[in-house]
């Protein structure tokens, strides 16, 4: 009875068994907790007592989030929120927290069930948690009557869940860890000798973000990710690269450049906590660090990234080398199944074309080239799956990543790719692996790993230059959440510059992106930030833009030079 109604009250993916309850209760007994009349099972007074000293335990730890989300909130948006609208957005936050953890739980359980070989129903798909963050987001915003606030908040919210570093996160995190923690109830007839068996028969194939984090330490998860392929290395797994990753890697490296040449204005400006805002190239996020953390001149980027950069944009020799020395780490096969690899290629375009309500001409290089590398990775490991088959061998390969895409894609083509699932998630991993006596997983890599809403998302070309131009004169400072409201103006702005110029506003965008200087991106810029501190009531703020304009528009066309060079 107490079994059935644990697993009712928690909405459990799987019963309890009736043994794990009766040895927690026998062990309880012995503390003096519980003891058992005629088949009835009682708390003692001890035990009562207990029982009443979790609640207040469980209220502070509440309280003391309640307190952490509001001064995150308050330092994303830059103002303070009063009390009683505090109230209205903590208490529809707290259900909405609710929903995400328990959906995020019973997804990693699912994950971990299915590497098991156990079948799941009625689990809701990891995909819904952007959904549960965008439509939280929204619920929180209604509380909220002005529109511009409502969006600072509103974008706020989302970013409190994307940033993977401070108190906030800290406290997210250990709420997550204990909602898997509940979720997981059910787990425990599974032995760890099962586990590892199970484990040790998936080759893992590396996927380009775990690689990226793996090799560079500006990345929240750096050392996660490292303590995670080590551990499963320790139990007797194999760690595999794939050269399609490899490819894409090397093209990250080869890409730096350029990105670095236009950021080196912030260089020295930006904090650990800023990189991942500002600069989109994981490489120089690192380097960036390097600089903040050693004093490092900008003529150090050169030896810096030849380090991994090869002769040509996809020639990944150097990367194989520092990951086989590092990880241990052998070659996955040249193989791809050439029909999965374009079918898996047509529905990942497809997919991000629906999900942008674009078509899929409509789509950037960027996604088409992402979506291209996404189907050759599933291509050849659908190809070297099939390979060890056909040599009778119990062992799989598996890719291991954080794209949510990809577990989809896993879930569209189950039936070519065959059983166990080919995809696993570093939460489901890791969880696996702490369930393992023996196997020291830090905390923190595990509440990193269950916490795998990650994607920081992309900001707009425009936007993105904006906000650079602005944290490199150090002149007027956005707070983070505002960006949506400083996009807002400038587009007005380019509208304006438009109709002027008779042309359309696209050509205008690529013109300001570009530091065009017969269009004088410095004061587009200028009149949005004047206009954003009018339409905020910042007096004083707009005084002083207005102060140091000349100072400010020969910083920003000095910026436009660089741009324009770096292209």
């Amino acid at each position: 009875m107490i079994a059935a109604r644990l697993s009712s009250d928690l909405g459990l993916p799987k019963p309890l068994g009736e043994s794990y309850v009766a040895s927690i209760l026998q062990a309880a007994a012995l503390q003096g907790l519980t003891n058992s009349k005629t088949g009835i099972w009682e708390l003692t007074v001890a035990g009562a007592k207990e029982a009443r000293s979790v609640s207040p335990e469980a209220a502070l730890e509440v309280l003391a989030g309640r307190q952490i989300v509001r001064e995150a909130l308050e330092r994303l948006i830059g103002k303070k929120i009063s009390h009683s609208q505090y109230d209205l957005i903590w208490s529809t936050l707290l259900d909405f927290l609710s929903e995400y953890f328990y959906t995020s739980g019973l997804a990693i359980i699912s994950a971990v069930r299915a590497v098991l070989g156990e079948a799941t129903k009625g689990v809701p798909v990891k995909s819904s948690l952007e959904k549960l963050i965008e439509e939280g987001a929204k619920k929180v915003g209604a509380h909220i009557a002005t529109p511009e606030l409502r969006s600072q908040v509103e974008q706020a919210i989302k970013d409190v869940f994307t940033e993977r570093t401070g108190p906030a996160f800290d406290w997210l995190s250990r709420l997550c860890e204990r909602f898997v923690a509940l979720c997981a109830l059910g787990l425990e007839s599974t032995s760890s000798d099962e586990i590892r068996g199970v484990l040790t028969r998936n080759r893992l194939v590396l996927d380009t973000d775990i690689v990226l984090t793996s090799l560079c330490e500006s990345e929240p998860d750096h050392q996660a990710a490292r303590e995670l392929i080590t551990r499963f290395r320790e139990i007797g797994g194999k760690v595999v690269l794939s050269s399609s990753v490899l490819e894409e890697v090397a093209y990250h490296a080869w890409i730096a450049d350029r990105e670095f040449r236009e950021s080196v204005a912030l260089f020295g400006k930006l904090g650990p906590d800023d990189l991942r805002k500002y600069l989109r190239n994981t490489f120089v996020r690192a380097f960036f660090l390097y600089g903040w953390n050693h004093e490092a001149k900008l003529e150090h980027w050169e030896p810096y990234i030849s380090q991994f950069r090869g002769q040509t944009p996809h020639d990944h020799s150097k990367l194989l080398r520092i990951l086989q020395t590092n990880l241990l780490a052998e070659r996955l096969p040249d193989l791809v199944d050439e029909a999965l690899k374009s079918d898996v290629t047509a529905y990942m375009k497809e997919s991000a074309a629906r999900a942008r309500g674009l078509s899929v001409g409509q789509l950037g290089g960027d996604e088409l080239g992402k979506a291209d590398t996404d189907g050759k990775v599933i291509g050849s490991i659908g190809a070297a799956r099939e390979n060890l088959r056909q040599q009778g061998s119990q062992d799989t390969i598996v890719l291991l990543t954080s794209s949510g895409r990809l577990r989809r894609a896993d879930q569209q083509f189950r039936a070519r790719l065959g059983a166990p699932n080919s995809v696993i998630s570093p939460a489901a991993l890791s969880y696996l692996l702490s369930l393992m006596p023996g196997v020291n997983l830090g905390l923190s890599t595990l509440r990193r790993a269950l916490f795998e809403f990650r994607d920081t998302g992309r900001l707009p070309d425009t936007q993105r230059l904006a906000l650079k131009v602005l944290k490199s004169t150090g002149l007027y400072e956005v707070p983070w959440a505002n960006r949506g409201t400083l996009e807002e103006h400038l587009n007005s702005e380019l509208r304006k510059e438009a109709e002027k110029a008779g042309q359309k506003v696209e050509v205008v965008r690529e013109r300001f992106v570009s530091g065009d200087p017969t269009i004088n991106p410095a004061q587009l810029l200028l009149n949005a930030v004047k206009d954003m501190a009018v339409t905020d009531k910042r007096e004083e703020e707009l005084l002083a833009a207005q102060r140091r304009i000349s100072e400010l528009e020969a910083q920003i066309e000095d910026f436009g030079r660089v741009q324009r060079r770096a292209r």
